[in-house]
Formats: structure tokens, sequence, C-alpha cells
């Protein structure tokens, strides 16, 4: 376990899954403080890779959280979603949503893997820490939210001309 962060900021790929309503995060709470908190809030860089609505459940029943460091084990986006896309009940809406939210952090990771490669034409490393091949954006994020990528596009467009649609699909 590691200690308590001076102040807590999130990782972006923590940033990815919507929060819970107020109803399931009261039922959470209940639990935690009933049972206490199971599943310790994952850190990794000083920031909160895994755990946002446990932390604020935590708060709610007045529950100490416990912090542990993510063990390091790949990439910690294909971790982070890994641990939520199957495991939460999301809309097809909603994956879109998310895969578009992924488009920048994996075209940080394209970026980060053409400053590894060797240079144009000589065998490099094809992925980081195992997380992709090479290919576009937006139809790996897809299927990685397990999504059409036409959805994708689709929120795309929308967040262009109205976002504040975007922000409600993905509540």
């Amino acid at each position: 376990m590691t200690t308590k962060p001076k102040s807590i900021t999130y990782h972006p790929a923590c940033l990815l899954f919507p929060k819970l309503g107020d109803e399931e995060l009261q039922e959470l709470a209940d639990d935690i403080k009933a049972n206490g908190l199971l599943n310790p809030i994952v850190m990794y860089q000083g920031q909160v890779l895994d755990g946002r609505n446990r932390l604020d459940a935590c708060r709610l029943a007045g529950v100490e959280p416990t912090f542990t460091e993510w063990d390091g084990q790949g990439s910690p986006l294909q971790w982070v979603i890994s641990e939520n896309l199957i495991r939460r009940h999301l809309s097809s809406s909603q994956r879109a949503v998310i895969a578009h939210d992924l488009l920048p952090l994996l075209e940080k990771e394209a970026k980060d893997r053409q400053r590894l490669s060797l240079g144009r034409g000589k065998k490099g490393r094809r992925s980081i820490d195992g997380l992709l091949e090479i290919g576009r954006s937006a139809k790996i994020a897809a299927r990685i939210a397990k999504t059409n990528s036409a959805y994708v596009q689709a929120v795309k467009s929308i967040n262009r001309s109205a976002p504040e649609l975007v922000e409600k699909v993905r509540a």
C-alpha cells in the first residue's frame, strides 16, 4: 500500500469513464461503510489511475481510503480499459464517447512509438508496452471500446458542433 497523496489529481485514463450517478454512488458508499474499501485506489505517477468513484464513495461514507501503486505491467491506458470497460454497463453511445476520448491518448502513444522507432525503414518497436499495433487511432479506439468506428466519427462531429450533447451521452 502507498500513502495518501497530498492532493488528488486524476490520470487522463481514469477520466475516460463516467462517474456514478448519485444513487449508485450512495449505494457504493453504504457498502464501503458496511464492509470497508475492498479494492484500494490505484495510483500512477502521483495520479489516481483507477478508483475515482471509490474515492468519492469513501469521502461520502467517511471512510479513509487506501491506496496502492499500479504494478507497471504493460500500458496504464490498456490496464484502465481492461479494468473498466467490460465490467461496467455502458451503452453503445457511451462506448463511442469513450473511444472518442481515447483518441488523444492513443495519438500521444503513437508519437511515443515514433520516437522509439529506429528510423524509417528500420525495424523498431511496434508498440509501447504491448498496447497497440500501428494503425489508425479512430479504428483502434473503436476496437478497444468495443464499438463501431462510424460511431466514433459521429461523436467527433457532434463534439465539434454541440459538445454539451457529448457530455449528456457520457453521463
